[in-house]
């Protein structure tokens, strides 16, 4: 057998259950050969089910250690659907959870604007034309503020140097 990097395990039904229309429940499974896989798995579900029966299990992390796993079934039929002991309804992955915080490569710190830059010029006098002086000051510092996240030429658009 493979590590338990590699294995994938079917989620069966364990018993026979019927779930009325337009419901979702959480039905007891089974995990065949879940001892190959870690702690804890992810579950993605088999959406064939959804064509050919009207339901579907919900995908999502699931706790492989415990013998009594459920998993939450939909049923999107105006029926009620019977899902038979050893149905399968998806597979099982391990799952690893990284516990290290964020990473911080680079930070830029830069320089407070003074003057509004030349690029941004034609943009406030636009912007301008019916506001007060007090709302142009304003204006003027929020572009100067933030003239960083304005493209100054056409062969910087979609670059920046901010992490």
């Amino acid at each position: 057998m493979g590590g338990t990097a590699l294995q994938i395990c079917r989620v069966q039904v364990r018993n026979t259950t019927k779930i009325p229309a337009h419901s979702r429940a959480w039905i007891p499974v089974n995990i065949p050969f879940s001892e190959h896989l870690g702690p804890t798995g992810f579950i993605e579900p088999s959406f064939d089910l959804i064509s050919k029966n009207g339901f579907c299990a919900v995908g999502g992390i699931i706790d492989v250690s415990k013998s009594h796993a459920k998993v939450s079934v939909i049923n999107f039929g105006s029926e009620p659907a019977t899902l038979y002991a050893k149905t399968a309804l998806g597979t099982c992955d391990s799952f690893d959870e990284c516990s290290d915080g964020p990473r911080i490569a680079r930070v830029t710190e830069q320089e407070p604007c003074q003057s509004l830059p030349s690029h941004l010029t034609e943009l406030f006098e636009r912007s301008t034309v019916h506001l007060n002086e007090s709302e142009k000051a304003d204006l003027n510092s929020l572009l100067c503020k933030y003239s960083s996240v304005f493209s100054s030429s056409p062969e910087d658009i979609g670059r920046t140097n901010l992490v």
